[in-house]
């Protein structure tokens, strides 16, 4: 008797079966393969120093630029720069240029800035500064009380005279002058520099804060204070970036990043006393941010407002009429506190800045740097800024 080793209610598959079995298994070999070759080219862009994006919402020439250390979680973009889905902003001032851009005249300035950034992390020995600082929180608590200079100076130890500041490690990727006018607000410019000084230095910036104070009790001249800050901080250091500034300002978060883009930026955009909206498209007061060729393209400031008001508005016609844009943050990232003030009876506001407005467009080419008078009475090297008592005269007859 001959025994079979298979039962015999079993059979062999048919060919086409085990085919069809061998096929399944392939597909899904392929689809794991496929699936480990996207997660790990995903996981390199995000890990890598370097990564090349496509922002369907930047103009087309901007797809040639190589941007190092920007996240992958990027919302939207602008020309102001690109944020996350909470208003975050992610640095586009880490752009370096793949090629030159014909046309694009910042091309060669970024060219510039590289040759210089490289001459000196040759002389140093150190990197540049991360695009995105690391030590940046976002919102922060704007703090109002009121300290005296020592308890400032105190929390600000590592500031050299003059309010300088370097971030120690790495070589800076912006140099910014912030220049504030004044006159009789003490209380208000200890606030100011108790919450500034922390916010710049986790910008990782080397800068510093130029304090310019009018002398006398004539009608303040806001527009004039700028030119003379930015004129004596251009002989006092290289600086590429200037941040006008009104005192009563405090920002609320620190991604709020105080450097200077392409296009000159207003970055108090939302303002407690406005309930956080920007009161119209075309405002540019408060607190504004040029390279030193866009301020010097446009002027500068006007010298003619004399009391409150109209300085700012001549400002944005300037910027339009030399061809720039206005560029800002999201309103969410771009917040400040307002110190609250009483108005100043010294300083009414500017009866005629409507009829010198008018007049603007046309006026801007010879009234501003290149007609700007001054006198500096004092300077000091204050341990928290720059200090600069100025004469700039007095208002017109009439």
């Amino acid at each position: 008797m001959t025994y079979s080793l298979i039962p015999a209610s079993s059979s062999f598959a048919p060919a086409g079966a085990f085919a069809g079995f061998c096929r399944a298994h392939i597909y899904r070999g392929l689809l794991v393969c496929l699936s480990c070759l996207v997660l790990f080219e995903f996981s390199s862009m995000v890990f890598s120093e370097e990564r090349r994006i496509w922002m369907p919402a930047y103009p087309g020439f901007l797809k040639g630029w190589n941007l190092k250390m920007l996240e992958p979680r990027v919302l939207s973009c602008n020309e102001t720069g690109c944020y996350d889905q909470f208003g975050s902003l992610l640095n586009l001032e880490a752009v370096e240029f793949l090629r030159d851009i014909p046309g694009n005249s910042s091309a060669a300035a970024a060219a510039a800035a590289a040759a210089a950034n490289g001459t000196l992390l040759a002389v140093t020995g150190m990197e540049l500064c991360p695009a995105i600082p690391p030590a940046l929180v976002g919102a922060v608590k704007v703090l109002t009380e009121k300290l005296s200079d020592d308890e400032i100076m105190a929390a600000n130890q590592d500031l050299g005279p003059g309010g300088r500041f370097r971030p120690p490690g790495c070589v800076a990727r912006h140099k910014v002058a912030i220049i504030l006018p004044f006159r009789d607000r003490t209380e208000h410019l200890r606030i100011f520099l108790n919450n500034i000084h922390p916010i710049l230095r986790r910008q990782q910036l080397d800068y510093g804060i130029f304090v310019v104070e009018q002398i006398g009790i004539t009608k303040f001249n806001r527009g004039t204070l700028m030119n003379v800050g930015y004129v004596e901080a251009k002989k006092s250091y290289d600086y590429d970036c200037f941040i006008f500034h009104d005192v009563d300002l405090l920002p609320e978060n620190d991604r709020n990043m105080y450097s200077c883009p392409n296009q000159p930026r207003h970055m108090s955009v939302a303002i407690d006393k406005f309930s956080y909206h920007l009161p119209y498209n075309t405002i540019l007061g408060g607190v504004s941010a040029f390279t030193d060729a866009q301020f010097a393209r446009i002027n500068g400031f006007p010298n003619i407002y004399w009391g409150w008001g109209g300085e700012d508005d001549d400002l944005s016609l300037r910027v339009r009429s030399s061809g720039y844009n206005i560029s800002r943050y999201p309103a969410a990232l771009a917040r400040y506190k307002m110190i609250k003030h009483d108005s100043d009876p010294s300083n009414p506001a500017n009866p005629i800045r409507f009829d010198l407005l008018r007049a603007a467009a046309k006026r801007f080419t010879t009234d501003g740097l290149s007609n700007l008078q001054y006198k500096i009475i004092d300077s000091q090297l204050r341990p928290l800024y720059t200090w600069l008592l100025v004469d700039i005269g007095t208002p017109p007859a009439g």
